[in-house]
Order: structure tokens, then C-alpha cells, then sequence
């Protein structure tokens, strides 16, 4: 960095005095000056080509982990931390994916609330007098389902039986 300063100065100050304020050998920046690139520079340049296209093919959602996996795959050399080295260098950065989260009620509306009808019923004293309903959300392979629930508040049983369930299974709803 400081030698790159140098260069890019040297037509306005002497090379001499900015060696001596910047604290660096005049040896040292003329043996930098008339240096090539060194291997790793070339191997870094060579695996951030790599890196973007990897990220631009994946619609830049990858971060470094799955991009060092397909470095490794294609039997390039080039470790987790210097991936993510020059992924850093390079401004990119994998995008997270958002976690679906299904709405629930809206508790913080204006329209009241209703009473709580169960209350006053009591505790049922048979079966199939009460029955309390509920509906729940699973998330499966292709996204997510909906389950309904009813059950006999009395014996606490849910309202399909295996027997009833072979009957209704073929009974979905697409929403």
C-alpha cells in the first residue's frame, strides 16, 4: 500500500523523502518497483474470476461456503478463509434466504373481541355435546399444508377415526 503510494506520487515528490516519511527502505520500494506480481496474487486474481461467475451462476445467493465447496469440487486449492478473503475483497456476499413465516391473527385490530361462548357453557358432561375446532400450519416438501382439527371437548378424541380417515383422505383443497 505504501509503495503503491510512492508510485503514484513519485512525479510530484522526490522518492527519496517519501521513503523516509512513510518509514520504508528505498531498496525496498525500488525491489517492490521492479517486481512482477507475486504467484498468490496471480492464483487470487485467477480464483476471484472463478468465485464471480460461480456467484453470478447462482443468481448471487451463494456465500462462501457453498462456493468453496464447488472450488473444491473442481480440484482448485483454495481454502474456506481465502474464499471468503477475497469474496470480502471483492464487495459480494451470498443472500439469505427468507424464511416463510405463515400470518397469524391479528390481534391489535379495532373490531372487539367476542366472548368466550365455552366459558359459559361449562364442562360438558357427555360426549358429542361440545366440539372445539382448530387449524394449524405444516410445512412440507412443496411448500405447505393446512391442517383442520375438530375434537369432542368430552373425551378429548378427535372427531376422525382411523375408520372415517381411510374414507376422507383423497379430500384435499387447493387454496
Amino acid at each position: 500500500m505504501r509503495f503503491q503510494f510512492i508510485e503514484s506520487n513519485c512525479s510530484t515528490y522526490p522518492v527519496a523523502e517519501m521513503c523516509e516519511c512513510l518509514e520504508v527502505s528505498r531498496s525496498g520500494y525500488y525491489g517492490w518497483h521492479g517486481r512482477g506480481p507475486s504467484e498468490r496474487s496471480l492464483e487470487d486474481k485467477d480464483f476471484k474470476e472463478r468465485i464471480s461467475e460461480l456467484h453470478k451462476r447462482s443468481k448471487c445467493r451463494y456465500g462462501y461456503r457453498p462456493i468453496y465447496h464447488h472450488l473444491q469440487d473442481e480440484q482448485l486449492d483454495c481454502g474456506r478463509d481465502r474464499t471468503l478473503r477475497l469474496m470480502n475483497e471483492m464487495s459480494i456476499e451470498g443472500l439469505q434466504k427468507k424464511v416463510f413465516k405463515p400470518l397469524g391473527t391479528d390481534s391489535r385490530h379495532s373490531f372487539g373481541y367476542s366472548p368466550n361462548l365455552l366459558r359459559e357453557l361449562g364442562n360438558p358432561e357427555r360426549c358429542d355435546q361440545i366440539w372445539v375446532a382448530d387449524t394449524t400450519y405444516l410445512r412440507i416438501e412443496d411448500g405447505w399444508s393446512y391442517l383442520a382439527t375438530v375434537m369432542d371437548l368430552f373425551s378429548r378424541s378427535p372427531s376422525l377415526t382411523p375408520e372415517k380417515l381411510s374414507i376422507c383422505n383423497t379430500t384435499t383443497f387447493d387454496i
